[in-house]
């Protein structure tokens, strides 16, 4: 299902309801809010969230999400584990950085550790859709809202896994510019330094000298032009006369296909003139020299 996670701050300052679980979603999946649709995470089974974790590198049991409030500390480590992969916050971290910062003595820096901790943990599930994330939750979790904060956060995941490719290749893209620029900026102290040690008729020489090369170059590129567009206009012509030849070369061959057709015409007519005079001739012939018959002496 297509997810839209809406951050805590940009809902707050819109007016718009928690996408935590509170409200009861509308038909198509979404929350309606006047005229804008909002989709939360889906709402993901046991072993739905287990598979997730799995994938995720995360061991987790089965029985630590049914009967959450008995395995504490095992639920601890799967926030701990989530909220390293999303926001790289680590408790190894945090217990350095506060043995840093905290000086007072007498204060109890694992219980300094642990609301920073929580604190984490609370700006994660804010990220990822759930805005009513509690202590209760962090100290105590009930299993099904425990449910309702996995999902919330294996979704989040996975959208950041999918992003993860983009967000890489924008970062490259990034580097690679911020090299160009910084080779730009140097190129252009040099050229600057260049031109101070100059002396001013030297300057004024080479100003006159870049702008005379300027026109030149625009010259060359307008006989480069010019010669294009005759080019062009040749091959037009040649292909207008390949085209006539063809014409003509066709309009040839069918005259001479005519004239062959007239002329086997006319010697066949004169072959049938031959061949019927002659049988007009035997047959006076044979009439000729037929002998007359005698009649009976009486």
């Amino acid at each position: 299902a297509s997810c839209l996670i809406f951050f805590s701050n940009e809902r707050r300052r819109a007016g718009l309801p928690s996408l935590g679980g509170r409200a009861r979603p509308a038909r198509g999946g979404g929350l309606c809010c006047g005229w804008l649709v909002m989709y939360s995470f889906p709402l993901l089974s046991v072993k739905e969230i287990l598979q997730c974790l799995r994938e995720l590198e995360i061991d987790v049991k089965e029985e630590d999400l049914v009967e959450s409030e008995r395995h504490r500390e095992a639920i601890r480590c799967v926030l701990e584990a989530l909220m390293e992969m999303c926001l790289g916050v680590t408790r190894d971290d945090l217990e350095q950085d506060t043995t840093r910062q905290v000086t007072c003595e007498g204060v109890d820096l694992e219980s300094v550790v642990e609301v920073r901790l929580f604190k984490c943990a609370a700006s994660m599930m804010s990220t990822c859709g759930v805005d009513d994330y509690s202590l209760r939750d962090w100290l105590l979790p009930e299993p099904k809202r425990l449910r309702r904060n996995l999902s919330a956060v294996i979704n989040f995941a996975k959208f950041r896994e999918e992003e993860l490719v983009s967000y890489k290749k924008l970062c490259d893209d990034r580097d690679d510019t911020l090299e160009a620029l910084e080779r730009a900026e140097e190129d252009l102290e040099r050229a600057r330094q260049l031109a101070a040690n100059l002396p001013p008729n030297q300057a004024d020489a080479l100003r006159r000298e870049c702008l005379a090369l300027d026109e030149q170059v625009f010259h060359l590129q307008q006989r480069e032009a010019a010669a294009l567009q005759k080019r062009d206009d040749f091959l037009e012509l040649a292909e207008a006369a390949d085209d006539d030849r063809r014409r003509k070369e066709v309009v040839v061959v069918a005259e001479d296909d005519s004239d062959s057709s007239s002329k086997t015409k006319t010697t066949t007519t004169t072959q049938m003139t031959t061949t019927t005079q002659a049988a007009l001739t035997t047959t006076t012939t044979t009439t000729t020299t037929t002998p007359e018959t005698t009649a009976p002496s009486s």
